[in-house]
């Protein structure tokens, strides 16, 4: 965690000011130099998204009575959404592999490659309860994909995270991916979306 690492690094660093040999502040001077040179390697590869800055072009486009804003990281794609105007379903407590029926929001995701049937959709609901699917294969599951929901006075926003890596896609190597975005009311059975529009999101 990155609060541990800085917390290990002062120790290091209170330490050797406090050495009295010249050997054991050399010592632990050699310790802190590696010690800051694994760290950084570390970082390199496994990069810290809240420091990267967003790549790509901000999506901030508005669905019906949804505004809808994506963006994405190193290892993310967020998508983040704020539905007013609209009456509030109340959740069901269908499991989790059901596709959500009233109301709810999200995206379907094209990574434009791989067949037909090459596509995700990630959906959440106002209580936060996640969905997330390949075409038709409602049992495909991202591990990494989380969502974040609450209830405002004029509705309810969501927010979701999902894995690049996940929908095949590689941060590092420039593409355009689509991005459908979908918002409520939605009907279990008939995967029919009332607001449905289709924008790109350059990845690089």
């Amino acid at each position: 965690a990155k609060g541990k690492v800085e917390e290990m690094r002062g120790l290091l660093v209170k330490a050797e000011a406090a050495a009295q040999h010249p050997n054991a502040k050399a010592l632990i001077g050699q310790t802190l130099k590696r010690y800051d040179w694994v760290i950084g390697v570390l970082k390199a590869k496994n990069p810290d998204p809240e420091v990267i800055p967003f790549k790509g072009k901000t999506l901030d486009t508005k669905v019906g009575e949804t505004l809808f804003k994506a963006w994405h990281d190193n290892h993310f794609l967020y998508v983040a959404f704020d539905v007013t105007g609209s009456v509030v379903a109340k959740d069901d407590k269908a499991t989790v592999e059901r596709f959500p029926s009233g109301s709810a929001a999200g995206v379907v995701v094209d990574p434009r490659g791989g067949g037909l049937y090459n596509y995700f959709h990630f959906l959440t609901t106002p209580t936060g309860r996640k969905y997330d699917a390949k075409a038709y294969d409602l049992y495909w599951n991202s591990d990494g994909f989380t969502t974040q929901a609450k209830r405002t006075e004029k509705g309810w926003r969501g927010l979701l995270q999902i894995p690049l890596g996940d929908v095949g896609v590689n941060p590092t190597v420039p593409k355009t991916i689509g991005l459908n975005f979908v918002a409520e009311p939605l009907q279990y059975g008939t995967h029919r979306y009332d607001w449905f529009k289709s924008y790109n999101l350059e990845v690089k």
